[in-house]
């Protein structure tokens, strides 16, 4: 499957991925900003989730050609926990857990998503962070478009990947689902087959 538009709304887990020799390519991940939760007997306190947290028995798993647009005010945004690089599959020792508040801190301590970039919301034709001051308010999907606004930095951002990109419309393909001035994919059952 292409790369998927990744909206989540977390305020106090931390988004991982448990597995052995993940790859991860052309996606748009994304999390709200810190927002005050309800916490015993009333007192508030900031949530900051972590964006992106991978939890990997390998040396080899790689993420690149995604876009993140990360907490600014989040302790830390990225999470790369791993045997130590060049060391074999370790299914039993702890992981090396490594934190960074930037991308940029990130992708020059792990050698991951190099080509990755930060975006923001800006980078959908009309799309919000979600709402955190009125939790239970239904968003009608006819308000919202998950495609890339033209020119966005996710427009040509990411990696050709063979029986997956084809077909792509411009230099690259795009990050996330939807590949700018083509047709949506279609998903679910086809009349007519």
């Amino acid at each position: 499957m292409r790369g998927r538009a990744v909206l989540r709304q977390i305020e106090r887990a931390v988004p991982r991925c448990r597995a052995a020799g993940a790859v991860l390519r052309a996606d748009l991940v994304a999390v709200a900003e810190a927002v005050e939760v309800r916490v015993d007997a009333g007192v508030h306190e900031k949530a900051r989730p972590a964006l992106f947290a991978i939890d990997t028995h390998t040396p080899w798993s790689s993420s690149d050609y995604n876009g993140f647009h990360a907490n600014a005010g989040a302790e830390y945004s990225f999470q790369w926990s791993s045997p130590p690089r060049g060391g074999p599959v370790d299914y039993t020792s702890p992981r090396e857990v490594r934190r960074f508040k930037t991308l940029a801190e990130y992708q020059r301590a792990t050698g991951q998503d190099r080509h990755s970039r930060a975006v923001d919301y800006s980078v959908f034709v009309n799309a919000a962070a979600p709402d955190f001051a009125n939790p239970t308010r239904l968003v009608s999907p006819a308000d919202v478009d998950l495609s890339l606004a033209p020119r966005s930095r996710a427009v040509d951002a990411g990696a050709v990947l063979p029986g997956i990109t084809d077909g792509f419309g411009g230099a690259a393909p795009d990050f996330g689902a939807y590949e700018h001035g083509t047709a949506p994919p279609h998903y679910g059952p086809r009349r007519g087959l």
